[in-house]
């Protein structure tokens, strides 16, 4: 059994097997093109930027995701409709001589750099948004097609170096029990989708991935930051018992609900909520 901490990032317990998903990396040429390839270049990596918005409005529409995970991808489509940003990399191709996912690669990277090299966790999530649209535009500049998360047939915990919001949104949420992920913070999009979808979520895990195998039992403890791998039969049963009594707390909560918001010389607070779906009311 190995145990690893992270950050708590949305509550609950998981008990599953675990379900990697590998990281896509992808290879680009930095081969001189010819001064008769450049247009050509240019034509492909606008192709690529349509693409991925049409993409993403096609995952926005489907998903009907709203409030916080509505606006990630509303941010990513503004990105790749940044003329700035088509201009950086539209001159990198001509004045580089390199071909379009290349000069994608090392535009975003630079932007990514300086997000990266900010003392603040907020820019730091907001480097990996950028490394997200990165990956798209490569995506569909090499043809290859994102892993479906929509047709599983059992319950898993997911284990991943990062989720993409277009991955999390088409998570099947009757089969995903729980998230263990490598990077991340309260802020990332993984954490405001799992919290949203109420997935008991790990992230900040760092070397998580290098040690879990498909199909090895796993538990998710999103109250505390622990992620267990290989669980002992001692362990699980020690930790279904939590998810008894986590199960058993929340429904006191939900029993106290409709009672009034008052305190005991009478006065009314009033309570607000911010909801994604109407299904979360």
């Amino acid at each position: 059994m190995e145990v690893k901490d992270g950050i708590a990032v949305s509550p609950g317990i998981a008990i599953a097997r675990a379900f990697p998903l590998e990281s896509e990396s992808f290879l680009v040429s930095a081969r001189p093109i010819e001064a008769s390839e450049v247009d050509g270049e240019v034509a492909r990596f606008f192709a690529a930027v349509e693409a991925a918005s049409d993409e993403i409005a096609r995952i926005r529409l489907s998903s009907g995701m709203t409030g916080e995970i509505g606006q990630i991808f509303d941010a990513h489509a503004m990105i790749l409709k940044d003329r700035k940003v088509h201009e950086e990399i539209v001159r990198e191709i001509r004045e580089a001589r390199r071909p379009a996912d290349y000069c994608v690669r090392e535009v975003f990277e630079r932007h990514v750099r300086k997000l990266s090299a900010l003392p603040d966790e907020y820019f730091a999530e907001r480097a990996r948004d950028l490394k997200d649209i990165e990956h798209r535009i490569l995506r569909m500049l090499s043809g290859a097609r994102e892993e479906d998360l929509a047709c599983l047939t059992e319950e898993v915990v997911i284990v991943a170096r990062d989720l993409t919001p277009g991955q999390t949104s088409a998570l099947d949420r009757t089969k995903v029990r729980g998230m263990a992920i490598d990077v991340g913070g309260r802020t990332s999009h993984t954490a405001i989708v799992a919290r949203s979808l109420g997935i008991p979520a790990v992230v900040g895990l760092k070397d998580l991935t290098a040690c879990v195998r498909a199909g090895c039992g796993i538990i998710v403890d999103g109250n505390h930051g622990r992620v267990y791998v290989d669980p002992d039969v001692e362990t699980v049963e020690r930790y279904r018992g939590h998810r008894r009594e986590y199960d058993s707390f929340v429904l006191s909560l939900a029993r106290g609900r409709d009672l009034p918001a008052e305190t005991l010389d009478g006065h009314r607070v009033l309570l607000f909520g911010n909801i994604e779906r109407p299904e979360d009311v």
